[in-house]
This record gives structure tokens, sequence and C-alpha cells, in this order.
């Protein structure tokens, strides 16, 4: 009987250990565009119409430390972006050598303000685009760079150091020489959500191991009394 209540524990523990290691976070941002020169790309969209981004990261594995302080390469385990008619998701093989334009996440820390700036490499299934956000906050510690499970900072205390010279959001795409833009906007939305875990079949497994374990040892105590 000892055995059975091991087992149980065991496959019970084994849940428990599994839920703690959760460490998927959403980056949900939303806007609006306030320049456009799409070249015929992303459908029509106009200013002032919305656009989204939905990016995970995994705190466990936060890609490749670019040092110490600096930031990540790699941090985006997904990217999605949604803007006019089109959706455009991470590129697993980019052609750009530019680390910092294809899936780099780093924290900016000034004396009155911090900056949160990321970029990642995107395409539609045939084209390829650079997506960049720079967002400033007048707390000069408003998200520790490598507290990555820590919710994103308020944009209650967002702060325009370029007084709109600076976009928040850009997005290009490779051409000879360079880039060339296709849109800019302002970023209206800013969270991070833990999604709904949903148990992996080998979690479920052990479960059942645990809970039939469990029982059977229960049943055979009841048979000896």
């Amino acid at each position: 009987m000892r055995n059975l209540l091991r087992l149980g524990l065991i496959g019970l523990l084994g849940i428990a250990a599994h839920s703690a290691q959760a460490s998927i976070i959403n980056w949900n941002i939303g806007g609006t565009l306030d320049s456009v020169r799409t070249l015929g790309r992303f459908g029509s969209p106009e200013v002032g119409s919305p656009f989204s981004v939905q990016a995970t990261i995994d705190t466990a594995t936060p890609g490749q430390p670019t040092s110490e302080t600096d930031g990540y390469f790699g941090l985006f385990q997904s990217f999605t972006l949604s803007i006019g008619d089109t959706v455009l998701t991470l590129n697993p093989t980019p052609t750009d050598s530019d680390p910092t334009k294809v899936n780099f996440f780093t924290v900016w820390r000034y004396t009155t303000f911090e900056q949160l700036s990321f970029a990642a490499n995107l395409t539609d299934g045939t084209n390829e685009y650079t997506t960049e956000f720079l967002l400033n906050f007048s707390d000069p510690d408003a998200y520790a760079l490598h507290d990555l499970s820590a919710p994103l900072p308020s944009l209650a205390t967002k702060f325009d150091r370029f007084n709109g010279t600076t976009p928040e959001f850009s997005i290009f795409y490779p051409s000879t020489g360079g880039y060339t833009f296709l849109a800019s906007g302002t970023v209206n939305a800013l969270d991070s959500t833990e999604p709904a875990s949903v148990p992996e079949p080998g979690v479920i497994a052990l479960l059942g191991a645990g809970i039939v374990a469990l029982g059977l040892a229960r049943r055979r105590r009841e048979l000896l009394a």
C-alpha cells in the first residue's frame, strides 16, 4: 500500500511541479496609424486605422542575452501583427543580417525615463517586413529587463520625450540599400497576460496515474480493515 500511496503522491507532485513551471506570457499591444505609405501592401489602411499585436514570450527560455544588462535576441516565441487587411507572423527564416531588427528586446534607462525597445522580422508568407516599437515611460525603473514575468508598465506613465518626432510603432520592408517605410503609429493599449493553461497529454496521464494509485490504496486499506 505504501508503494501505491507513493505513486499517487509522485503523480500529484509532478502535476504541481509542471504548473509551477508555466512560464508563457502574452504581450498585447494596440494602436492607431499616424502615417501611411503602404505602396499597395496591407490592403488600403488609412490614417486612424487600428493595428494590434499579440506577442508570446517564454520566461523560462528567453532567448540569447546580448549581455548581462542589454537585452535579448530571440525573445519572442511568436509575434502576430494585424494591420489593414493583413496578418503578419514571425518570420522563421529572415534574410536580414542585423539581429536587432529580427527578434530583439531591450530596455534603455535614462535619468528621467525608460524606453522599451523591441523589433521583429515578420512575413505574410511571401514578403518580409521589419516592425519596431519604441515605448517611453517617465519612470526610469518602469520595467525590470530580466524579470520578464513582471507585468508590462502602464501606459498611464507614458512619456513622449521626442515630441512625436519618433514613432512608437513603425513598419518597413527591406529594399535595395536599406528599408522602405510603410506605416507608423501610436500605441494606445498595452498589457501582458498569462494564457489559460491546457493540460498536455503527459500531464493528464500523470494525473490519471496519481488518482488511480490513490484510489487503489484507499480500496486496499478498506479491504484490510
